[in-house]
């Protein structure tokens, strides 16, 4: 993080305080003493270069004598420290002003790293100028001030590499007369870096003085190679040779460098067979750093051209034109220069063949703005063979000028430029660059340009697209456009499906101008040829989007290619919402079992999109919060749905539909009920009933049917709990032992089922009715547990008169009859329980433990009222299981038959 100037001021002031607290407190201190070198200490240590220079500046300003020149050298090493690790240009300029100033100011002192921080700095902008103006991109008053520059860069570093040079005798002797030291060593290893560096720079900078001079430059290459020379083992005072190139340091870059530059500066002296030596000598190195064996094509390239050695030229071009990626752009660029530039009547014929080897490489690689800066020149060279029917190049050249400059009169027209042009002069110009294309596709040498084809293509289709008129014309040029994709697709994928994109843009067009089935149907296989060969063009997401939202596919495959859709991608929101719509209907549209799987697939994208849409309500997209509240309802319904939800997931829908509900985004009052009624469901789901009944009550105000509904839903939900809670208690049998919250529990159903009857109709209250008749059993069940628990008289004569119904409307539903049973025995209404027991047999299987256990409870019921008929019942019964019963009722009946005087076989039960 770069801190402003004042932030770096108070944070400095801050831990000077704090270092200074830590030590002791001397009286008058010097400029530098213990604490300050410990603030300075901390500064380096923290990596906070730039508080250790505010730190010493402020130092500085009131420092004397031999304490300021030390503090100065800190801060020239500091600023060269921050040099070299400035990221930006506008970084390094404020260093570099910075630097000179305190160089200005102080001339005492002595930082040659300093002062070679600042020469690298402005070397390497000349650098750049000078290579742009061997490619022909810099112009005049840049290449004038690169060559100022270097004149005076090399006398500066040729004056630091003295002073360097002087230290490393100074150094080497006192290390003779007192001893290696570790002072002595450090100091002798920066002074040699210092000298290294300085020749380094100086044989660089003198070189390219020589080079921009274009003149007598044999004294600025004499003297660039003796610099050189220091780093390459060379004699005193004398230009360096090959064999004394020491080979093992040519792993360090500027060493080999260094061999470079040598080469160079023989090849601008006019030894160019000396300057392939080097050259070659570096090839056969075998230990190079990888940049520099990247660059030697380069260098080699230059040094034949400047020797004019344009066959040799020719061979190495070809050489490098490898047949999977062609010349880098650089090479191509660099030899069509120094062809077109070099060309003489002597060797016009290889100057045009090696112009049109590199200018056929830039066209492959789709460099449209290198091949019209250099286009002129081309032109100029073979003016005396340059008719349009004569050759691939120039007719492309000649296509790709007329189709820029119809670009330029299109835009200029105002109309938008991604659309076939209504200006009249911009389309004459598309016209004019297909035919111009049209020609060097079908020209007898467009063979020798195969790779460049699919560029060709590519701008005869945009010419033609650009140019279109009718929907023929657009489906034409869709056509070309489809075929410059294939025969871009070996060499560059990414161009390829540019163009196959354009092509689908084509046809889109077409068809707003004349809705056809055939126009759709090639659409869709263009779109479906997209989607195979370029899956990863950045256009492929929305393709995915457009064919899955056709209609053309199954639900189910197109709800897979929108998910396959990456979320970088623009469309991704749209596209999964979407794939989320279609799983939703599947699960509308299902039944059974199939419908809950259903659920569960729609559950597994719409639950992730629900983060994704509270991220993007915070963002500025009108249709966000209606995504947003569509997929939450979706997510509710579906959970709510299942016989086990997710709870957190449901939780989670409900809590974003509660958000948009407080910034007002749900303005439906069918939606807001909605919310309620999920509201109440959740709240049923948590045990919470109080909150389930106020969700009711907002749910009445909006809708009171679906308030009815929601009640009903709830008493169901909340009857499922008691009736479980009861039935674990041991029934009515041991209602006896309900607790008090129990009780409580109880009274709640009585109320919440009364409450549920009073909205219903006398037809929908019938007991005929399987829903009423489901409410009435609970009520009675409710009653029945409040009096066996010893409520009172009341309830007893609701249970009885609710069970007397239900027995006559129901007179086949077991559980009516089982609770009537048990209850009226308890209460003493055996006429009634026997006509439950009679029911319940009559629904059972004889033989199964529940029928024993109804026969054995009848059996006692008889003898309370009708012993002799018990006495009947039981010896029947004994006839037909001479074993009686499974336990417990086995022993039951035994008791039974002792009392009745019924003999049993013996062991019988």
């Amino acid at each position: 993080m770069y801190l402003r100037g004042s932030d770096i001021l108070r944070l400095a002031v801050g831990v000077a305080a704090l270092a200074l607290c830590n030590g002791s407190v001397r009286a008058a201190p010097d400029p530098i003493d213990e604490a300050n070198e410990a603030i300075g200490a901390f500064l380096r240590d923290a990596d906070l270069s730039e508080l250790e220079i505010l730190h010493f500046e402020a130092l500085l300003e009131e420092a004397e004598g031999s304490a300021r020149r030390d503090i100065g050298q800190r801060l020239a090493r500091a600023y060269a420290a921050l040099m070299e690790q400035a990221e930006s240009d506008e970084r390094r300029a404020e260093l570099e002003a910075r630097s000179s100033a305190l160089l200005q100011r102080m001339p005492e002192i002595d930082s040659l790293d300093l002062r070679l921080s600042l020469a690298r700095a402005e070397y390497t902008r000349a650098e750049a100028v000078a290579e742009r103006t061997r490619l022909r991109l810099a112009d005049e008053a840049e290449v004038l001030e690169a060559r100022r520059k270097f004149g005076s860069l090399a006398q500066r570093l040729d004056d630091i590499a003295q002073v360097a040079t002087q230290r490393v005798r100074s150094f080497e002797r006192q290390e003779e007369q007192v001893g290696s030291t570790e002072l002595i060593e450090r100091a002798l290893a920066d002074a040699r870096r210092h000298r290294s560096m300085a020749h380094y720079l100086a044989g660089w900078a003198s070189y390219y003085s020589a080079e921009l001079e274009r003149g007598s430059a044999s004294s600025a290459a004499i003297a660039a190679q003796r610099h050189f020379g220091k780093l390459l083992n060379a004699r005193p005072d004398k230009v360096p040779t090959i064999d004394r190139v020491p080979l093992q340091m040519l792993e360090f870059d500027h060493v080999a460098r260094s061999a470079i530059g040598v080469g160079l500066c023989e090849s601008l002296r006019g030894d160019s067979e000396s300057a392939l030596e080097w050259l070659d000598m570096l090839d056969d190195a075998g230990n190079l750093p990888e940049p520099i064996e990247d660059q030697l094509p380069a260098w080699r390239i230059v040094v034949l051209a400047r020797a004019g050695d344009w066959g040799e030229l020719s061979a190495y071009a070809r050489g490098e034109l490898n047949a999977e990626t062609g010349l880098s752009t650089l090479l191509a660029r660099l030899i069509a220069v120094l062809a077109l530039e070099g060309a003489s009547p002597a060797n016009a014929d290889l100057a045009v063949s090696l112009a049109q080897t590199a200018m056929g490489s830039l066209a492959t690689e789709g460099q449209i703005g290198q091949l019209l800066d250099i286009a002129d020149d081309y032109f100029d060279l073979v003016r005396t063979d340059d008719a349009p029917e004569r050759g691939f190049l120039a007719n492309y050249l000649r296509g790709l000028r007329a189709h820029e400059q119809a670009r330029e009169q299109h835009e200029a027209s105002g109309a938008p430029n991604d659309q076939p042009t209504p200006d009249a002069d911009a389309r004459r110009g598309y016209e004019a660059a297909a035919r111009f294309l049209e020609r060097a596709l079908q020209a007898d040498d467009a063979s020798r340009y195969a790779r460049a084809r699919g560029g060709a293509l590519l701008l005869q289709g945009l010419a033609g697209f650009f140019a279109s008129q009718t929907t023929g014309q657009l489906e034409a040029a869709a056509g070309l456009l489809e075929q410059a994709g294939e025969a871009l697709r070996s060499v560059d994928l990414e161009r390829a499906g540019n163009a196959h994109r354009l092509a689908v843009r084509a046809i889109e067009l077409a068809l707003e101008r004349e809705p056809a089935q055939r126009l759709e149907r090639r659409r869709a296989e263009l779109i479906d040829a997209f989607l195979t060969r370029y899956r990863a063009h950045p256009a492929a997401a929305s393709f995915l989007y457009t064919r899955a939202t056709s209609g053309t596919l199954p639900p189910a495959e197109a709800a897979r290619d929108l998910l396959s859709i990456p979320d970088s991608s623009p469309v991704a929101t749209a596209a999964h919402h979407e794939a989320a719509r279609l799983l939703y209907q599947l699960y509308v549209n299902a039944s059974g079992a199939a419908r809950q799987h259903a659920a569960l697939r729609f559950l597994e994208i719409g639950g992730r999109l629900l983060d994704r849409d509270r991220g993007s309500l915070y963002r500025p997209d009108e249709q966000a919060a209606e995504r947003a509240i569509v997929n939450a309802r979706r997510v509710l319904e579906c959970e709510l749905s299942l016989p086990d939800p997710d709870r957190d997931r449901a939780e989670a829908a409900y809590d974003l539909l509660a958000l948009l509900y407080g910034r007002g985004s749900l303005g439906s009052p069918e939606v807001v009920a909605e919310m309620a009624y999920r509201g109440m469901q959740l709240a049923v789901m948590r045990g919470d009933i109080e909150q389930a009944e106020e969700s009711i009550e907002l749910l009445a105000e909006h809708d009171p049917d679906l308030a009815a509904r929601a009640s009903r839903q709830l008493l169901v939900e909340v009857g499922r709990n008691w009736n479980a809670r009861i039935d674990a208690l041991g029934g009515l049998e041991d209602a006896a032992l309900a607790t008090q919250q129990d009780l409580d529990e109880t009274a709640r159903v009585i109320e919440l089922v009364r409450r549920a009857l009073s909205g219903m109709s006398d037809t929908e209250r019938a007991l005929s009715d399987p829903a009423s008749a489901q409410l009435h059993m609970l009520l009675a069940r409710a009653h029945a547990v409040l009096w066996i628990a010893g409520r009172g008289e009341r309830d007893l004569q609701r249970a009885r008169g609710l069970y007397d119904s239900l027995i006559e409307a129901q007179g086949s539903n077991e559980r009516i009859l089982r609770d009537a049973s048990v209850f009226a025995i308890k209460a003493q209404q055996f006429e009634t329980a026997l006509t439950a027991l009679r029911g319940l047999l009559a629904g059972q299987r004889s033989g199964e433990r529940e029928w024993f256990r109804t026969k054995t409870e009848m059996i006692e019921t008889l003898e309370r009222v009708d012993p002799d008929r018990a006495r009947d019942v039981l010896t029947q019964h004994v006839v037909l299981y001479p074993d009686l019963a499974p336990e417990p009722y086995g022993a039951r009946l035994r008791d039974a038959a002792r009392r009745l005087r019924v003999e049993v076989p013996e062991g019988a039960g």
